[in-house]
């Protein structure tokens, strides 16, 4: 739901393969569930953020993201 909200929910992606590398349970990655929550997560989120890219691209205010944009923001939502 956090990617087909917002396209930095992309970073939650990485979190399982961060834990199982820093806990050491490599194991987990032999079983079938994970593999099922990641096509969950591709068939769900994949053609949603394909859909909407354009939309979300023409809701910024510049075309990217610069320090300039960063200080903008920063003094609006302080």
């Amino acid at each position: 739901m956090a990617i087909m909200t917002k396209g930095s929910g992309f970073a939650l992606a990485f979190v399982p393969p961060l834990a199982i590398l820093f806990t050491g349970r490599i194991d987990l990655l032999k079983r079938l569930n994970l593999a099922y929550a990641a096509v969950i997560v591709l068939v769900l989120a994949g053609p949603w953020t394909w859909a909407f890219r354009d939309v979300t691209r023409a809701g910024w205010e510049q075309p990217s993201m610069t320090l300039d944009l960063h200080a903008t923001r920063a003094r609006i939502f302080p």
